[in-house]
């Protein structure tokens, strides 16, 4: 992700390890969030945390029972070899599908077939710019990636450029494209976003219930803005990867163990 033209899980199974007991720290404040019961009309089984102060410092949460390998690709990554990919270790993929209302990737359609092929858990993405139609963006994403399985992770906001607007106006924006997927797909998206660029947004509570795919390098654990305590993602740097040509590929983590199901449910 991070590569604009301005310029993905549930799976075969994961356990999900996130918010469960992880070594959590801050140069400030160093507490984790209570977990109040499930937010109504919400499709997540778990339960949903009490968001976080905007207010609060970003907090230091390392992964708590293990992790589990995998990447995320664009049109910048052509010819991967998938079963290169999958042998290497890496067991899911999030593939770019869109970016506002014109771009497809026109790698997507055959990533997709082959991540599967493979024996990869692979979910899509969506690169947002908060100043174009948020409803036609949600249209435009979904009718590129077609309909969902249940071992298909969820959707996933790629959140990373602001086109000039306000805070205000790209949180309403947002919400907007993260209401109409949900309500197509009944699956709760992922935000995907790195720590400077959130608390620049002022550290918008609302998305609380969202899973968190952090942008974090260089760190051994990621750093979390508010209104988050836990992520469910992490992508920790760039790197080779064995089947993917460019030698800066997109490495990704998730909290938890692979098992042999889903973990749909479970973010």
């Amino acid at each position: 992700m991070g590569r604009a033209y301005v310029c993905c899980f549930v799976v075969t199974t994961f356990m999900l390890g996130c918010g469960r007991g992880q070594h959590v720290s801050s140069t400030t404040s160093g507490t984790q969030a209570q977990q109040p019961g499930p937010v109504p009309g919400s499709p997540s089984t778990g339960p949903t945390p009490i968001p976080r102060p905007s207010s609060a410092p970003n907090i230091t949460v390392c992964p708590h029972n293990g992790t589990t390998n995998g990447v995320d690709v664009s049109d910048y990554d052509p010819s991967t070899q998938w079963g290169s990919v999958r042998n290497a270790g890496y067991s899911f993929a999030f593939i770019k599908a869109t970016e506002g209302v014109t771009f497809k990737n026109s790698l997507f359609n055959s990533d997709w077939a082959q991540t599967q092929k493979a024996g990869m858990v692979h979910g899509a993405y969506h690169f947002f710019h908060p100043a174009d139609d948020p409803q036609a963006q949600a249209k435009f994403f979904l009718a590129t990636m077609g309909p969902l399985q249940p071992s298909d992770l969820p959707p996933v906001l790629d959140w990373e450029v602001s086109d000039g607007i306000s805070a205000s106006a790209q949180i309403a924006n947002a919400q907007i494209w993260l209401n109409e997927v949900e309500a197509a797909t009944g699956k709760t998206p992922i935000i995907y976003v790195d720590p400077s660029f959130w608390n620049q947004l002022g550290n918008p509570e609302q998305f609380v219930r969202y899973p968190l795919y952090i942008a974090n390098y260089g760190v051994n654990c990621p750093d979390i803005p508010p209104p988050w305590s836990k992520w469910a993602f992490w992508q920790s740097g760039v790197g080779p990867v064995p089947g993917i040509q460019s030698a800066q590929a997109d490495r990704d983590v998730f909290n938890g163990f692979l098992r042999t199901h889903l973990i749909l449910q479970l973010l």
